[in-house]
């Protein structure tokens, strides 16, 4: 069975709209070929490798991942020293990028997710697939302010 951890209110509404602002009105967004599908990526780091790269995220998001992230990611997965790594904004408008393809964040310990849209503006969304068939695919709502990660078993990893 896909297992899932939600959060039913991680970030408030307030701070969710703040976001959304931030994004609409100052993030550039990297169109380079996405390492999944090759297509435009339409994607933006406002966290990258260890760092902050956009301050008015960083006023944002800081206390949610000091405060909310990375505690359940160590208690969780008895990661003492998990840190965070990135932080990816991805859009998906009409005209550009409407979905991702299947795909493994491999690289990842844990690859968690904060909803921003409300579940009524779209189709689809994220979900688990625990096997490889695609009737194994367990949707699940992701509202705003909502955080999730899936349950993984942490694997000896190093970096590349």
């Amino acid at each position: 069975h896909a297992r899932v951890i939600c959060l039913a209110r991680a970030l408030s509404k307030r701070t969710v709209h703040a976001i959304l602002r931030h994004i609409q009105r100052s993030l550039v967004f990297n169109v380079d070929e996405d390492s999944v599908d090759f297509r435009p990526a339409f994607e933006c780091y406002p966290f990258r490798k260890g760092s902050w790269m956009d301050t008015t995220m960083q006023d944002l998001l800081a206390d949610f991942v000091d405060e909310v992230l990375l505690p359940y990611a160590r208690s969780r997965y008895g990661a003492a020293g998990c840190a965070l790594s990135d932080i990816l904004v991805r859009r998906y408008l009409p005209g550009e990028r409407r979905g991702h393809d299947v795909h493994c964040d491999s690289r990842a310990m844990v690859t968690a997710n904060l909803g921003l849209s409300d579940p009524s503006d779209y189709i689809g969304g994220l979900y688990a697939q625990p096997k490889p068939e695609a009737d194994s695919r367990r949707f699940f709502s992701l509202g705003p302010g909502r955080f999730a990660a899936p349950f993984v078993r942490p694997r000896p990893w190093s970096r590349s």
